[in-house]
């Protein structure tokens, strides 16, 4: 897990490999964020760069008499005039190429058209392709570069959040083929790659969270604080507020950068940034185009980090909070049912890149932010068993005898939290059971003044400040979705709170609002407690309560 943190190296031929910190540089007024890979190839990652393309493959040193954009026909209808002119402004008049936009273009037959556009307009080796597009456009461009001419030299232009984050970075280019995703294919690294941030602006959130998914596999396999940012950051990260957005592709691409210069050919720590994709990758060839490649990830990553757990290398807890993060920004975590065909799905996975020697291998997870260096032979049969939409249960040929570990309690840990905010000073909590039920009793507690909350050794352990029983009214009604468990321990806290004139309200979804909780109410009302049911028409005996904050006075009350 720390190999790329070594510093520098070298290659086997003496390139210098770089694993240095961003840098900024001012070009015309604006900072520029730059990242080494390797190679003198380079990241620039700024707002506002789309014009500068030109004087960018200049300044790396890039000697051409042709440059040819290649691009799809939506991202040229928003983008590609506006690189013509700057190119034409620099003294160069591009050759252009058009694909239909989508995965489907990722072929043989696209490649060959635009080896066959170039030739005709007579290319030579002192051409530069200019990649302008999402990952689609970005590997099949880098890929023409990679044999045409036996080499010419590429930048890339990537428009969408995925290929800013991940596949315009490292020199992998590649097309599909009927067997399987990226199974053709070079490395060639591109001399520059262009981030302009302001083109983000043209995606649908769908679009910009399913390239997310790759910064959060980045934070799960070698940088638990780029995970922490995205878990403590979904609203901004998710708006594209400049300075959240700029942060999480700079360190997604400086931690990549890292792998790529330790390991440029994929042949052993490179390969641990597949995790997510052996899974993932196989959900992909069976439900492209209606789920994206970053939602496949998404799935993917889940169940791997599952696997993980089931194989003793990580925590229960992690699972939880990668799974929580990963519905948090509106992604995926489990494959729909139609897609969950296994016959199907394990050859895929049998074909995978990192296979070595017939066996299927998966990046495993030891702790959020760190993984081992090589992906790891796994049983078939127990990525099998993990992805079965049913299991068959047959009875032994022998009375069972043995011991049994008792999963962890959502009661019980929603206790321990509520004693732990209850207490007097710092508080830490080892094996709290990750659920959507604690997470929502966490989310309250801190909305009561609670905390800071934060997790430790690798997210085993969460810490807490109490506040010695001295909970404030929250600013906002506590949602609580279908968290019963929470809400009636929330509802006897907010009793708690001692501020004339305030009040706490809790609510939660659709089924929450049927769930009877007037045993309880009526309980506290008999100790004085001020409760309102405040929907008496639909839900008379649930949630949502406006709960005053008067204090708890006593009393005797009785329970059913």
């Amino acid at each position: 897990g720390d190999l790329a943190r070594r510093g520098a190296d070298t290659t086997d031929d003496g390139d210098l490999m770089s694993t240095e910190s961003p840098t900024k540089r001012r070009r015309n007024g604006g900072e520029v964020r730059v990242v080494q890979v390797i190679g003198g190839s380079e990241v620039h990652i700024g707002h506002g760069l789309l014009r500068k393309v030109p004087e960018m493959a200049l300044a790396a040193g890039i000697k051409a008499s042709r440059f040819v954009i290649v691009s799809d026909e939506t991202v040229f209808g928003l983008y590609g005039q506006t690189l013509v002119d700057a190119f034409v402004a620099a003294g160069h008049t591009p050759l252009t190429f058009q694909v239909k936009p989508g995965e489907n273009s990722k072929c043989r037959m696209y490649k060959q058209q635009i080896e066959d556009h170039m030739l005709e307009h007579r290319c030579q080796r002192d051409t530069c392709m200019v990649a302008l597009g999402g990952g689609v456009v970005g590997d099949l461009t880098g890929y023409v570069a990679a044999t045409y001419m036996r080499g010419v030299p590429v930048v890339q232009v990537p428009t969408s959040m995925m290929a800013m984050l991940d596949s315009s970075v490292g020199g992998k280019t590649a097309i599909n083929v009927p067997s399987g995703k990226n199974l053709v294919g070079a490395f060639h690294q591109p001399r520059r790659v262009v981030i302009d941030l302001e083109l983000l602006r043209s995606l649908s959130e769908r679009e910009v969270v399913e390239g997310l998914a790759e910064a959060v596999k980045m934070g799960c396999i070698r940088h638990a604080p780029l995970f922490d940012l995205l878990e403590g950051r979904v609203e901004e990260v998710k708006a594209l507020q400049p300075d959240a957005i700029e942060q999480v592709v700079t360190e997604a691409v400086r931690l990549k950068a890292e792998v790529v210069a330790l390991d440029e050919k994929e042949g052993g720590v490179r390969s641990t940034l597949n995790f997510g994709h052996t899974i993932g990758h196989a959900i992909e060839g069976l439900a492209s185009p209606q789920l994206l490649h970053g939602e496949c990830v998404s799935i993917g990553c889940v169940y791997e980090a599952v696997l993980a757990r089931d194989l003793g290398q990580l925590a229960p807890s992690a699972v939880g909070r990668i799974s929580r993060v990963f519905k948090a920004y509106g992604l995926p975590t489990t494959c729909p049912l139609k897609y969950l065909r296994l016959d199907e799905l394990m050859g895929k996975m049998a074909l995978d890149k990192k296979n070595a020697a017939g066996r299927v291998r998966v990046t495993i997870l030891k702790s959020i932010g760190s993984s081992f260096d090589h992906p790891q032979p796994v049983d078939t049969a127990l990525i099998r068993r993990l992805l079965s939409p049913s299991l068959l249960v047959l009875p032994p040929a022998a009375p069972p005898s043995g011991a049994v570990l008792v999963p962890g309690s959502k009661s019980i840990s929603n206790r321990v939290l509520l004693m732990a905010a209850m207490g007097r000073g710092t508080v830490a909590i080892r094996g709290l059971l990750q659920s959507d039920d604690t997470q929502v009793m966490i989310a309250a507690l801190a909305a009561m003044g609670a905390g800071p909350f934060s997790w430790l050794d690798g997210g085993n352990i969460l810490q807490l400040t109490g506040l010695a029983g001295k909970f404030a009214p929250p600013s906002e009604p506590l949602y609580l979705g279908n968290a019963g468990t929470a809400a009636r321990f929330l509802t006897t806290c907010a009793t708690l709170i001692h501020a004339p004139g305030a009040a706490t309200t809790l609510t939660g979804d659709g089924r929450m609002k049927q769930r009877p909780i007037d045993d309880l109410t009526a309980a506290l009302r008999q100790c004085g407690c001020s409760i309102e049911h405040t929907e008496p028409a639909t839900s008379p005996a649930s949630l949502p309560l406006r709960v005053d904050a008067s204090g708890f006075p006593g009393g005797r009350g009785e329970l059913s």
